[in-house]
């Protein structure tokens, strides 16, 4: 029957969905202007984490950037954007300019994240690993 069919097709349905909803994130809106539709903070951080262990570091950097951008409170995306500058300036062919720039911006990213969860140790981890990439060695072991 058709119930049987729908009512089989929607458990199979349920059981394939990923543990990040799926849901379309609309943001807060100004006054006149209209709601924008799209990916919600946490699904930016799996495309983040996705692109990242693809190496494809720009295009992580930007998601982990979309996803600050809605959710500026967010430890773990500041903490995983800085992963993601190291991990970039660890790449083939950089200069050590390029290096201390990216480096600066995972030692921002790991204080700011220190900043909003002061107990979250890959936070340290993650601004130690950036200071040792400029090698500040006595500021990364304190």
């Amino acid at each position: 029957s058709n119930k049987k069919k729908n009512s089989m097709r929607d458990a199979k349905a349920s059981s394939s969905s990923s543990s990040v909803s799926s849901k379309v994130y609309t943001s807060p809106r100004e006054p006149g202007t209209r709601r924008k539709r799209g990916l919600g903070p946490e699904e930016l951080k799996v495309k983040g984490n996705e692109a990242f262990k693809d190496k494809n570091y720009d295009q992580a950097i930007n998601f982990f950037k979309r996803a600050i951008a809605l959710d500026p409170h967010n430890h773990i995306y500041y903490s995983n954007r800085s992963a993601t500058y190291t991990a970039k300036a660890l790449g083939d062919k950089m200069t050590f300019s390029a290096v201390k720039q990216l480096a600066k911006q995972g030692i921002l990213d790991a204080k700011k994240c220190v900043s909003l969860d002061r107990t979250f140790g890959k936070g340290y981890m993650r601004w130690a690993t950036a200071l040792m990439l400029i090698f500040d060695f006595k500021a990364a072991v304190r």
